[in-house]
């Protein structure tokens, strides 16, 4: 499990990525991204980003070395869900499925 100040300056560094109108904060033990209006195919090629420019960088708190793997489940509005509950319920179902996969 990463430590709370890695886990901020991901967190942190994420916000840095994104547009003032996106929402970051964090639900539980996760970092959660609202990309407001933006279609999926865009959302798509943000998360890509995010995951490349994370894994590249040196994590304050992170072992030196170290790199983040970020983990990332999505989840579309109307196309998944149209609740927030059922929402945040797809786009956890699918984090849970990428992280089996990363390992």
């Amino acid at each position: 499990m990463p430590l709370p100040e890695v886990e901020a300056a991901v967190t942190r560094g994420i916000a840095g990525m994104l547009r003032s109108t996106d929402i970051v904060g964090v639900i539980g033990l996760e970092t959660a991204v609202l990309l407001v209006h933006t279609p999926e195919t865009d959302a798509i090629v943000i998360a890509d980003r995010m995951r490349e420019r994370i894994g590249r960088e040196e994590i304050p708190g992170a072992y030196p070395g170290d790199r983040v793997a970020l983990a990332i489940g999505m989840a579309s509005f109307p196309t998944d869900a149209t609740t927030d509950a059922d929402l945040l319920a797809q786009a956890q179902a699918r984090l849970d499925a990428a992280r089996r996969m990363v390992g």
